[in-house]
């Protein structure tokens, strides 16, 4: 028998197994949020996409529990036994192996929760977020950033950053100066008919929303283009939206002087609603 001390507690460490695994001491897992709505996981498709592509760039095995099917039966046990219809689930996977940073297999295990939520699905915020720049958090620029492993400190220091800096929310810059992304969303710059949104290569996540929303701007007769952003596009924006697929989309009211629209973010919000009702 081993132990371990938690705080000031000598503890069975046999009891406190999860603590000792590869995602905790290394980082070396990812996660995954679906929005759930009526008792069912949206955008599952897209989700289980990220997951195959996630596993295969951090050299992963895929675990029989990922496999359509299984994962399927294991989402709706979760919702039943918490009772959740409305709220969001989290998949953690992590390399479940011994070894020190280099792992003696790929082998992965799998923890899901899940969670009620109060608000109604993809409900556009009613007041627009006053946004920032951060001024301490820079994301590298490689695949490791489109990725959502566990070590997400920059966000972390991001938010707090908001938060001391009293804004609902900070825009983050790459290491070339362009914005990347928002602390935990994608961003998309409106100018005229055109949806601007970074390329995964300028360190944004890979996100699921992002895709879906892509996918219908054609009904708000918007093309695409996918293209570095700089500050500059910001302030010559009409909307700027942020992207997420718990919440949908959150609508940008201002940054620095200027202030920003809403009328396309409540149709886009509507279609949104509308396709999975």
């Amino acid at each position: 028998m081993s132990f371990l001390i938690h705080n000031d507690k000598l503890v069975n460490s046999s009891e406190h197994e999860i603590l000792l695994n590869r995602g905790f001491l290394f980082g070396d897992g990812f996660f995954e949020t679906i929005r759930i709505y009526d008792s069912m996981p949206l955008w599952l498709n897209l989700h289980e996409e990220r997951i195959e592509m996630t596993l295969e760039k951090l050299k992963m095995k895929k675990s029989p529990f990922l496999a359509k099917s299984q994962l399927s039966k294991l989402l709706w046990d979760i919702l039943e036994a918490n009772k959740v219809d409305n709220g969001r689930l989290r998949l953690n996977v992590f390399r479940d192996s011994e070894g020190y940073y280099l792992p003696k297999s790929h082998d992965t295990s799998l923890l899901i929760s899940a969670e009620q939520l109060s608000k109604p699905l993809y409900e556009l915020n009613h007041d627009g977020l006053f946004m920032g720049l951060s001024e301490e958090v820079e994301l590298p620029q490689n695949f490791m950033s489109s990725l959502k492993t566990y070590g997400r400190l920059n966000q972390v220091l991001a938010s707090i950053e908001a938060k001391e800096r009293g804004f609902n929310d900070l825009f983050v810059k790459n290491t070339a100066g362009n914005i990347a992304e928002a602390t935990s969303s994608n961003v998309i710059v409106i100018h005229g008919n055109l949806a601007i949104t970074p390329p995964m290569s300028e360190g944004a996540i890979f996100g699921v929303m992002r895709s879906v929303v892509l996918n219908n701007l054609r009904k708000l007769g918007l093309d695409h283009k996918i293209r570095p952003i700089t500050s500059g596009d910001l302030l010559h924006a009409d909307e700027i939206w942020l992207t997420n697929s718990v919440r949908g989309i959150q609508w940008v009211a201002g940054y620095k002087d200027k202030r920003f629209f809403c009328n396309l973010a409540k149709k886009m919000s509507l279609i949104l609603q509308q396709s999975v009702m």
